[in-house]
């Protein structure tokens, strides 16, 4: 996180609750030792509408990041499997997870905390209608960081994997695209527009090379 603000401060992009008791709250070694002697503390209340700027542009955070929309979700899945097409193993299978919050206000569902953020951190989050969710820590001061599966984290129930032949992934990306979810519609920017060519590209191009 430190070197994602970095590199924003750098280009002059915001990040949400920014100010220099934020940074010194939560960006110096002092704040990073603590946070190495109990582990179950990351990531603070303060850090989670930043750590959702970089996971909406790339970034790698502790946040998990969903949509409400199971289109999106599924072109998202596509997208991905026919980046990697030419990987495809026999028998493998395209995965959508479907969560069950509960209620849209749920703040938890079981351990694992349930995030909704500002539109206004990221168009981003409001093309994919995206939520998050924050997966726990387990240690004590001192022991090795534990982190569970999400299955096991989550009441009963809660989570469904849904899936297709990764063969499917062709037909998948073609009705999400005649219903309009695609990477320029996902990713409002040139950026998006880049991402869709290309998902167009892998789409026509045949899986044998």
């Amino acid at each position: 996180m430190r070197s994602f603000i970095h590199y924003c401060d750098a280009i002059g992009v915001s990040v949400p609750h920014d100010s220099k008791d934020f940074r010194d709250d939560n960006l110096t070694d002092l704040l990073l030792r603590r946070y190495h002697a109990k582990p179950d503390t990351w990531p603070g209340e303060a850090l989670l509408e930043a750590m959702a700027l970089a996971r909406l542009h790339g970034c790698p955070t502790r946040l998990l990041d969903w949509s409400t929309n199971a289109y999106i979700a599924a072109y998202f899945a596509a997208s991905e499997a026919l980046r990697i097409r030419f990987d495809w193993k026999h028998d493998q299978r395209l995965a959508v997870l479907e969560l069950d919050v509960g209620s849209h206000s749920a703040k938890y569902c079981g351990e694992v905390r349930v995030l909704t953020v500002s539109g206004a951190i990221s168009p981003n989050v409001v093309a994919q209608q995206g939520l998050f969710t924050v997966h726990p820590l387990r240690s004590q001061t001192n022991e090795p960081i534990v982190s569970d599966g999400l299955e096991y984290e989550l009441p009963k129930g809660s989570l469904r994997k849904l899936t297709v032949p990764i063969t499917a992934s062709y037909r998948l990306y073609e009705l999400c695209e005649r219903l309009g979810y695609n990477s320029a519609r996902l990713y409002p920017s040139a950026d998006g527009a880049s991402k869709a060519a290309l998902d167009r590209l892998w789409y026509s191009t045949p899986r044998e090379p």
